[in-house]
């Protein structure tokens, strides 16, 4: 079922670029276990279809969505040039050929007209305008891209199967991106009040890593979405469901959004 056009123009008014962070980092996925994790996203996703998701950062959802069965997906970002990336890259997925031609364009991403505007709009002076600085960022790119790829593995984007399905869910699937702050509770507020006004189900949110980080997450904010019983809670975590540290940044499902507070009070380890 097709979202409504006045719900998405409505959510994209809540976007106003006043939450600035210059780090040209986390734009792609960096959590391992990601392939694994899917199946059973999948399989909880299948038991209350359709909805809309809400994920901050980019938390791999183009590989992602094929699985979801949303009917819209909100990206929240405090960082603008995280969101004009992601936006270059979903416009990119939709309109190649091949994932190769994709590959081919994220490496070319510095010298197109949305690496441009970030380098004329940025506030502080991190990188410079010389070239140098724009080909170190596009190794980066390059890099955390075969990350991704392999955290992902068969059910990442690149996969020539796994491309198709995304392309196609891509153009019927909006992609509502919000430069926002996720801590804030009147944005939470605003996003629950839209939501409310058209009967979306917020069905799916992905909060990455955010809980490790006691600023990032506020308790007053996360209650102010319309999170039930029915909604997919995916995080990643430092630790397992039983409380052992793992070294590198596992995806995780919570069972309740009671325990996934707690996991936020407990500042990410289950005790």
């Amino acid at each position: 079922m097709p979202v409504n056009q006045e719900l998405v123009s409505r959510l994209q008014g809540l976007s106003k670029e006043r939450y600035i962070n210059d780090e040209l980092r986390y734009f792609f996925c960096n959590e391992k276990m990601l392939s694994t994790v899917v199946p059973t996203i999948a399989e909880k996703r299948a038991q209350a279809p359709g909805g809309i998701g809400l994920i901050i950062g980019t938390g791999g959802i183009f590989s992602l969505l094929p699985s979801l069965d949303l009917e819209g997906v909100i990206m929240v970002d405090k960082n603008p040039s995280v969101l004009r990336f992601s936006r270059f890259l979903a416009d990119t997925i939709r309109e190649a050929q091949t994932p190769l031609e994709v590959e081919e364009a994220v490496t070319s991403f510095t010298e197109t007209d949305y690496f441009t505007q970030w380098m004329q709009n940025r506030t502080f002076s991190i990188a410079t305008r010389d070239v140098s600085s724009r080909r170190h960022f596009a190794i980066y790119l390059e890099r955390t891209l075969d990350s991704e790829k392999r955290y992902f593995a068969d059910v990442h984007w690149s996969n020539p199967d796994r491309f198709r399905e995304a392309q196609e869910t891509l153009q019927h699937t909006p992609i509502i991106f919000i430069n926002a702050d996720l801590n804030d509770s009147t944005f939470t507020g605003s996003v629950a009040d839209i939501l409310g006004t058209y009967n979306a189900p917020l069905s799916y949110v992905n909060l990455t890593n955010a809980h490790v980080h006691p600023w990032k997450v506020s308790l007053e904010a996360l209650d102010m979405l319309p999170i039930t019983d029915q909604t997919t809670i995916q995080y990643s975590d430092y630790y397992d469901p039983t409380g052992k540290t793992i070294e590198q940044l596992h995806m995780m499902i919570a069972p309740s959004l009671a325990e996934y507070k707690q996991l936020v009070r407990n500042k990410g380890k289950i005790k």
